[in-house]
This record gives C-alpha cells, structure tokens and sequence, in this order.
C-alpha cells in the first residue's frame, strides 16, 4: 500500500516522483482529487481508456537557461452519457536537475509510469493506480536528449 506523502499538503496537487516498487525504480505521478471525480476515471479506467500522455520538447531546451519538459497526463472520463471532461496532471521535468535527467531516463528505458491517485476526502492510502505508456518516439526523444551515463 502507497501512503500520500507527510510533506505534502492534503490537496488538489499534483507531482511527480520516484518510487522504488518490489525492487525497481519506477517514474510516477501522484495526484489527489475529490472522491466524486475520482470515481468516474476509476470507471473509465476499467474499460481501458483512461491515459494519455504528453511530453511537450521545446526546440531550445538544450540551450535554454531554464531547460524544462511540460509532462501532461489526461486523466479521460469518456462516457457515452456525458460530456467529456478530462483532468489534466501537469509537471515538468527541470532537465537541469539529477531529479528530472533520472526520471527522463526512467521514463525512457521502461517506456511508461504509474499514475497514483488519491482521494481528498481520505487521503491516506492510494485510491487507485494506472499504468500509463510512453509513445516510442517520446521515449526516443527522452533517450536522445541525456547526457551520456
């Protein structure tokens, strides 16, 4: 079981961080919503359509004093009854940090990242995880921009 971290404020936020799960280091993202909505991405999730995500490469980020990577996951809850309306998780990926040159190359080695969820109203323990994958040319472009181990 994954507990919302201590240092954390208990609400609507979203970050990204690196866990180690049954002996690995695997990217994630951790987000903390209402109960209610939550509830809906859990049912979309169980008909397989629930994730995308986007990694945004700005043309300078080599170059650029502020290097960073918007990295967008779009929580969908597509349901023949009603309207879309999807919940975008936003971070970014500082490609001037140890922490954000790690998570881009975890991200392009393994090709995807577990999406935490948790609810407002009970905060403690996840709600709900997914699995959410990386396209192959994402996962080149992450690869082609680090530098060398």
């Amino acid at each position: 079981m994954i507990f919302w971290p201590s240092d954390k404020p208990v609400a609507q936020i979203c970050f990204s961080e690196i866990l180690r799960l049954d002996g690995e280091w695997v990217p994630t993202v951790w987000a903390m919503l209402p109960q209610q909505e939550l509830r809906r991405f859990q049912e979309v999730a169980e008909e397989g359509k629930s994730c995308q995500s986007s990694l945004i490469f700005p043309e300078d980020l080599l170059s650029s004093s502020q290097p960073t990577i918007p990295w967008i996951t779009t929580l969908n809850d597509l349901s023949e009854s009603q309207e879309p309306n999807p919940r975008y998780l936003r971070c970014l990926l500082n490609w001037k940090t140890p922490f954000g040159q790690t998570m881009g190359r975890l991200l392009g080695q393994r090709g995807q990242y577990q999406v935490l969820l948790f609810a407002l109203e009970n905060s403690q323990a996840s709600a709900h995880t997914m699995a959410v994958s990386l396209s192959p040319d994402q996962r080149l472009q992450l690869l082609s921009l680090l530098p060398p181990l």
